[in-house]
This record gives C-alpha cells, structure tokens and sequence, in this order.
C-alpha cells in the first residue's frame, strides 16, 4: 500500500515527519528558477502593480541590481525547501 502527500508550501521536515511518520520518504522536484520567478511575476499581478512587463522590470534590475521585490526573495527555490 502507498500513502502519497503532495503539497505546496515552504517546507517544514518536522511538521511533515508528523503527518507521514518518520520512515517516509521525500521526493521533491524543483523548477527552472527562471521559470518560477516568471509564473510569480504574473501569479502575484506584479505587471500592474510595477506598472511594466517583465522584459521592462529585469531592465530595471540589472541597472539597479539592489532593487529587488521582497515577495520573490533572494532565492525562491531555496525558500521553498526550508532554508
């Protein structure tokens, strides 16, 4: 018999091991970073709110590299595991 859990959320190993036990086993498949950051862009409305597309906005970046939005974070995939 299987028992499968699939979530998306950041994760949380403890909490995890508490609702499949300790003996489970992880599997965790990661996007391209690039593609993440574009369907966050668009997911979280980012081209109205910035008033420019993405094409504009990575313009803006790389001219002011410090310039950065909270919401993605350093790395989002890094986030997204737990660290």
């Amino acid at each position: 018999m299987y028992n499968f859990f699939a979530s998306h959320s950041q994760w949380n190993t403890n909490q995890v091991k508490k609702l499949v036990g300790i003996d489970a086993t992880f599997v965790t498949i990661l996007r391209d970073p690039v593609e993440v950051f574009e369907s966050g862009y668009v997911y979280f409305g980012m081209e109205k709110i910035l008033e420019r597309d993405i094409n504009q906005y990575i313009k803006t970046v790389r001219r002011h590299p410090r310039s950065k939005m909270a919401i993605f974070g350093n790395n989002q995939l890094l986030y997204d595991l737990g660290m």
